[in-house]
């Protein structure tokens, strides 16, 4: 695969949905339901990690201490590229679930969007 999403919750329908979008794109997208987030089952990741290139981390959490900062922090030291969607580290306005999903960037468009980002990102810099 050349990404792997890795979401969880709610998240994981939209990621499906992204890997779609992607692999219309050309992107072939593995995606993970992370029911193992507590506890993190760390050679589960690695084993993940070591077949692709990119790691997308997916949650309705804030990206400080949630979910994105567990597979970082299990993961440092390996040289594997993860990279988050989640909610911003702020007070998130009350409202309907799809928009307030749609305006952090966790609608499945949003999500594709993202993913071809950080591999422009990544193609850039190797």
């Amino acid at each position: 695969e050349d990404v792997t999403l890795l979401a969880i919750g709610h998240p994981v329908v939209a990621a499906m949905e992204a890997a779609e979008k992607l692999a219309a794109e050309g992107v072939s997208v593995r995606v993970v339901n992370a029911r193992f987030a507590k506890p993190l089952d760390r050679e589960f990741l690695l084993g993940v990690a070591r077949r692709t290139p990119l790691l997308v981390t997916l949650e309705e959490n804030t990206f400080v201490g949630g979910f994105g900062d567990a597979v970082r922090e299990a993961l440092e030291g390996e040289n594997i590229a993860v990279r988050t969607i989640a909610l911003p580290d702020a007070f998130v306005e009350h409202g309907a679930q799809p928009k307030i999903r749609e305006k952090a960037g966790l609608s499945a468009e949003k999500i594709a969007a993202r993913v071809m980002e950080f591999r422009r990102q990544r193609q850039a810099v190797s």
